[in-house]
């Protein structure tokens, strides 16, 4: 699977849900154009706006990587994120982006093979 198709699948999953509107996903492909999101083998793709009716994540990991602008990632953490949350997300986002950064996480998520896994990387690492 490429970026684009990880990022259209898992933007459907959450339109069906309606937690978002059909133009969430054209957002996120140019919240990815302005700027990569995968740091180490996560990427965390989100919307240029704040625009989720409510805030959501949705959770992928892949079984062989993916490429990922420059990177290969197997983890995609998409973030779906009301206006409501946005000084919560910021918080959490720089969060994730610095735990995701640390060699010995970064090696812990290069093993996870399911969500549970990834799950239990970042409780233990938060």
């Amino acid at each position: 699977m490429q970026r684009d198709q990880v990022v259209t699948l898992m933007c459907d999953q959450l339109e069906r849900r309606h937690i978002v509107s059909p133009s969430f996903r054209q957002h996120v492909f140019e919240r990815e154009e302005a700027a990569g999101t995968a740091f180490g083998t996560v990427a965390l793709p989100h919307s240029v706006y704040m625009e989720a009716r409510q805030t959501a994540f949705s959770v992928g990991v892949a079984k062989n990587s993916i490429r990922w602008g420059e990177r290969r990632v197997n983890i995609v953490v998409l973030a779906a994120i009301s206006q409501n949350d946005q000084q919560r997300f910021m918080r959490l986002y720089e969060a994730l982006i610095t735990m995701f950064s640390e060699p010995q996480v970064a090696t812990a998520l290069a093993r996870v093979r399911n969500f549970e896994q990834f799950k239990n990387v970042v409780k233990t690492n938060m």
